[in-house]
């Protein structure tokens, strides 16, 4: 259940397609059922239906699209078209400025996370930007490489993905680093966003 809650949460997150793209009707729950060889394989639509009614009233924020997939099917396909000038107008914070909440024009990078023309979709095209959710797909991939025998356990070194490279002068303190660390981004590597 874990698993396909992430699985639900990423896929709230995360859009291929623009704001101003058709919704595909959602098909019945008769439509989401599957015949396999084991048996029929059915699925209640019932509990993503009120989830993507949560995300349509912005319970979670502003999630843009939802796509759920069950049995090599798309079961869910919904957009949630949110106005951004309107929620970014007149807010600054740390992040970034808004619409008329923009000092001068060096506030308008791609950096800006409060501002509509580069987040969160860039350049008002159909491109989504990601942010924070990549980790999160990074993550969920090393799982199924795992499940699958791709690679060891989350107490293998961190370096030892990276043998084609030269690693001679890396600081000493990120060779004790494991995969575990850099997943729950304890890995000991300094970030500064603002740079």
């Amino acid at each position: 259940m874990k698993r396909a809650g992430l699985a639900i949460t990423l896929l709230a997150l995360v859009s291929c397609a623009g704001p101003g793209a058709a919704v595909q009707d959602t098909p019945s729950p008769r439509d989401a059922t599957r015949d396999t060889a084991a048996g029929a394989s059915t699925l209640d639509l019932a509990p993503l239906r009120a989830f993507a009614a949560r995300l349509r009233a912005g319970d979670f924020g502003n999630a843009d699209h939802l796509v759920i997939m069950h049995a090599g099917r798309v079961v869910l396909d919904e957009r949630f078209p949110r106005d951004y000038e309107a929620i970014s107008r007149g807010k600054v914070s740390a992040i970034g400025c808004g619409i008329d909440a923009c000092p001068d024009s060096a506030s308008l990078h791609h950096y800006n996370y409060l501002h509509p023309r580069f987040h969160p979709w860039w350049q008002g095209g159909d491109l989504h930007t990601l942010q924070s959710v990549t980790k999160s797909v990074t993550a969920t991939l090393i799982g199924i490489a795992q499940a699958q025998g791709e690679i060891g356990g989350f107490d293998t070194p961190l370096l030892s993905f990276f043998g084609a490279y030269d690693l001679s002068n890396v600081d000493p303190r990120l060779r004790q680093a494991t995969l575990a660390d850099l997943l729950t981004m304890r890995s000991g590597i300094e970030w500064h966003e603002s740079d």
